[in-house]
C-alpha cells in the first residue's frame, strides 16, 4: 500500500490500484510504442502487482501503530524472494513474455534476490526463455520493458504525489525509449518532456481510501477501518 498523509487522515492507494494506473499510463502512450507485443507489455503492467501486496508483506503499522507504506519496511531478502517467487510462478502460467517482463522489472527491484539465486533457476531466466521462444531481440525487448518501467514509475509519482513545484523538475526515468523523461511545474500545470501520449494532455483520475483514525492497536483493527473506509477521487492532469 501507498500512504499518504494530509489534513483529512490517512490517504491509502493499494498496489494493485497502482498497477492499474500504470494501465491507464500505458493505454494512452503514443502509437510508436505499441507496434510490438504491446498486449503482453499491457498485461504485465497490470499483473505486476497481487493483492498480496496490497498491504505490505512483512509490515503494516508503524511502532506508533500508524499504516505506513510498502517501502517503510525494513524487509529481509528471503522475503523478498517469497512474494518474487510467488508472482513468477503464478504468471508464468498466464504467458512466459508476460511472467518474463514482469521478472526483469523484479530483477531491477530486488537485484539481490536474483544474483543469489534465491529463486528458482526457471524464474531466474524467464527473460531470456521468452526472447528465445519469441524470437525478441535483446534491444527489442529492453524497450518492451521499458514501457512497463516508465508506466510504473509515472503511476507510482502521482500515487506517492511526488509532484514538482515552484517551477521546479523532476525526473521520471530514461525507459521509455531510451529518452529521458522529465515531469515539470509550470504556472500551475504539470508538464512532461519529451511528450509521450496521444493528444494534448492527459487526465488521469485515482481513487484512495480515506482513514481518519490516527491510529491503531494491530492490523487486524487497521485492515478492518481499512475496509471500512469512504473511497475517494483526485485528478491529476499532464499538459505537453
Amino acid at each position: 500500500m501507498i500512504v499518504n498523509l494530509n489534513t483529512e487522515g490517512f490517504s491509502i492507494i493499494t498496489q494493485t490500484h497502482h498497477a492499474h494506473l500504470a494501465c491507464l499510463i500505458a493505454e494512452n502512450l503514443k502509437e510508436e510504442y505499441k507496434k510490438l507485443y504491446f498486449s503482453d507489455v499491457f498485461a504485465a503492467i497490470a499483473f505486476h502487482e497481487s493483492k498480496e501486496t496490497d498491504f505490505n508483506y512483512n509490515q503494516q503499522l508503524s511502532d506508533l501503530g500508524q499504516p505506513i507504506s510498502f517501502d517503510k519496511p525494513e524487509g529481509s531478502t528471503a522475503e523478498s524472494a517469497k512474494k518474487v517467487e510467488h508472482i513468477l510462478n503464478d504468471l508464468v502460467t498466464r504467458s512466459l513474455l508476460v511472467a518474463a517482463l514482469v521478472s526483469s522489472h523484479f530483477k531491477f527491484l530486488y537485484p539481490e534476490v536474483f544474483n543469489n539465486k534465491l529463486v528458482s533457476p526457471r524464474n531466474c531466466n524467464l527473460d531470456k526463455d521468452a526472447m528465445k521462444l519469441y524470437a525478441i531481440p535483446v534491444k527489442e525487448y529492453k524497450l518492451l520493458y521499458g514501457i512497463l518501467k516508465f508506466c510504473d514509475r509515472l503511476s507510482l509519482m502521482i500515487c506517492k504525489e511526488e509532484f514538482p513545484d515552484a517551477n521546479r523538475c523532476f525526473e521520471i526515468n530514461h525507459s521509455l525509449g531510451n529518452t529521458l523523461h522529465n515531469m515539470l511545474e509550470k504556472e500551475g500545470e504539470f508538464l512532461i518532456d519529451p511528450w509521450p501520449f496521444t493528444g494534448d494532455s492527459l487526465e488521469i483520475n485515482y481513487e484512495y481510501h480515506l482513514i481518519k483514525q490516527s491510529s491503531f492497536k494491530n492490523t487486524e483493527a487497521f485492515l478492518k477501518a481499512f475496509s471500512e473506509s469512504e473511497i475517494c477521487l483526485k485528478k491529476v492532469v499532464f499538459k505537453n
